[in-house]
């Protein structure tokens, strides 16, 4: 079961999925996955890295995947390709049956290795419990139009019944 959130920015989405995750019989040793972080330079954000559940941590470099370049936000596609292409690799031949991706976006966009891994993934039986960004775009609308992906939008009025309408669907 591949089960998504989408909704703006801060509205409580990683946050449903904590709550979700604490209802359910999985301990942190048994969850695989990513978490998309901000990175900080003097309380600015200067880009985003994978944060992995339960995988190794490889120098910060290689775990950067996007960053501020002329006002605009960037995709690093080598190290989807690469880092973010592994980690999916490994959490498919994994033995961990629940699964965190938080969260997916534009910054993947040309990572053609990295989504296609993404897709054998949710075509695993291991529970999916992820975000996707609400935007228009082929890699975010090929995971939307999957036959075996619910989409549960977030907003500030039902993020305090979706942990519990969730874990009803998955229990």
């Amino acid at each position: 079961m591949n089960i998504f959130l989408t909704g703006d920015i801060n509205i409580g989405k990683s946050t449903v999925i904590d709550k979700v995750i604490k209802k359910t019989k999985y301990n942190k040793k048994d969850i695989k996955g990513f978490k998309t972080r901000a990175l900080l330079e003097k309380e600015k954000v200067i880009g985003f890295y994978i944060d992995p559940i339960n995988y190794k941590k490889v120098d910060m470099s290689k775990r950067i995947i996007g960053k501020e370049v002329n006002d605009r936000w960037i995709g690093i596609t080598k190290n989807f390709e690469e880092y973010g292409f592994n980690l999916v690799k490994d959490i498919i031949n994994s033995k961990e049956k629940l699964v965190v991706l938080d969260e997916l976006g534009f910054f993947e966009n040309k990572a053609v290795k990295f989504q296609d891994s993404i897709h054998k993934l949710l075509s695993s039986n291991k529970l999916i419990l992820g975000v996707i960004k609400p935007v228009q775009i082929p890699f975010m609308d090929s995971i939307r139009e999957r036959k075996d992906v619910e989409v549960f939008a977030v907003s500030k009025y039902n993020r305090g019944d979706l942990p519990e309408k969730i874990y009803k669907r998955i229990k």
